[in-house]
Parts: structure tokens; sequence; C-alpha cells
């Protein structure tokens, strides 16, 4: 067994208690999937997040853009104020100090493409990446000295 890991390089890592959200997506014609995984959420993070990527689900108005012009922004900031309303405490937690209706346009567009991009990874030639599903697991406690590949 020593010899497998002789030959890899293995890096120690932990998993943090709380949610874990594993979110899958994918551009342009269902290629270039991806899955990106956000750990050590509270319950109201992880469905703050699941309820962000839902507006990039491959039947909204926000999937596999491909300029910044074709956004309707004014649309995707209304459906933002919505969700952050509903979940103020975890957008305060995200961004301390920071206001969205109060931010400017360039302001509004880093925080959604913040956001975005980590739950389902930047993409160089979209603007958003379409969201397929999530799953969620809850993670009682700390895993510490997890063997990462």
């Amino acid at each position: 067994m020593a010899g497998l890991f002789a030959r890899r390089k293995v890096v120690m890592s932990s998993i943090p208690a709380g949610y874990q959200l594993h979110v899958y997506s994918w551009e342009n014609d269902y290629d270039f999937r991806r899955s990106e995984v956000v750990s050590g959420l509270t319950l109201d993070e992880a469905k703050y997040y699941i309820e962000v990527a839902k507006l990039f689900k491959d039947d909204s108005q926000y999937h596999n853009l491909t300029e910044w012009d074709s956004v309707n922004w004014e649309d995707l900031y209304d459906a933002f104020r919505e969700i952050n309303s509903r979940y103020a405490a975890v957008f305060n937690d995200f961004f301390p100090g920071i206001s969205f209706n109060d931010l400017d346009e360039d302001g509004k567009q880093d925080v959604i493409t913040d956001i975005t991009y980590k739950l389902t990874g930047g993409s160089e030639a979209y603007t958003f990446r379409t969201f397929e599903k999530y799953e969620a697991y809850y993670v009682p406690a700390t895993i510490n000295e997890v063997a990462l590949f």
C-alpha cells in the first residue's frame, strides 16, 4: 500500500462540519460538464445557494448566455433581491457591510458572478453555466486528515 501512496501526490485535508453541496453544471449543448463542491455550510447557506443555482436551470433565461449584453439584468437583479430578502443574514455573512440594493450595476454583476462561479465554476465562453442538479449532504462533525489524490 505504501508504494501506491509513494507514486501519487497525496494532500491531507479535512471536510468541515455542516452541509455540503455538490453542484453539477454544463455549457452549450450539454458539454464541458463539471461539478463544484461547497462545504461547511449552514442549512440557510445551503438553501440560499440552491435557490441561486436554480435561477440558471436550462429552462431559465439566464443559462448558457454568451454575451453580457444578452442578460436581462433588471430581472436577474429582482430575482437576487427576492432571494437576498429571504436569506438576508446569509448574504450579510457572505458580503459583510454590503447592501445588494445599494450597489451600482457593476457591483451587482460582480456579486452575482462571484456567487454563481463558486457554485458552477467559471466559463471562458459563456457568461453563466447551466445548472443541472445538486446533491446535498450533512456532515455532523469535521472529518480530519482526509487523503486527497
